[in-house]
């Protein structure tokens, strides 16, 4: 099913009608899995949500991100760890607005990210050191499968 498009103008239009107020950290998990096999390589599975509400003054987006630690050899498959954490960004409305579907579409693909994805960069890390891994940076900019 193919996305509905917003025009540019109202992108721009909505988009300059909202003023971030705050970044909160609603939930968030961490797990490091026994393994049976040692050593090789891990593949990351990474994978992003998005909610959001809204009334007449704010429109909060929820992003919840995902990581999976996954062994992957000869037909068999170990996940090592999981990471998530959800994460609360609260605009307030500087006009009378309304939140489109079409807009939240663009805007997820386009602006949420660099707002809330360093957010989660720096959990993993601090997560993955915590676990007794090797460091692991990911990469500036969230890629969607």
């Amino acid at each position: 099913m193919k996305k509905p498009v917003i025009s540019p103008e109202e992108y721009a239009n909505i988009l300059s009608s909202m003023s971030l107020s705050q970044i909160l950290l609603n939930d968030c998990s961490s797990k490091k899995h026994e393994v049976k096999s040692k050593g090789g390589a891990i593949d990351l599975d990474i994978s992003m949500k998005l909610g959001y509400e809204q009334n007449a003054s704010e429109v909060s987006f929820i992003t919840t991100y995902k990581l999976d630690g996954v062994k992957r050899s000869e037909g068999t498959e170990e996940k090592v760890f999981a990471i998530t954490a959800s994460y609360q960004l609260s605009y307030m409305k500087t006009k009378e607005i309304e939140i489109t579907k079409e807009f939240v579409n663009v805007f997820k693909d386009n602006s949420i990210e660099l707002v809330s994805w360093p957010y989660f960069r720096e959990f993993v890390q601090n997560m993955i050191s915590r676990m007794g891994f090797p460091p692991l940076t990911l990469p500036s900019k969230f890629f969607s499968k």
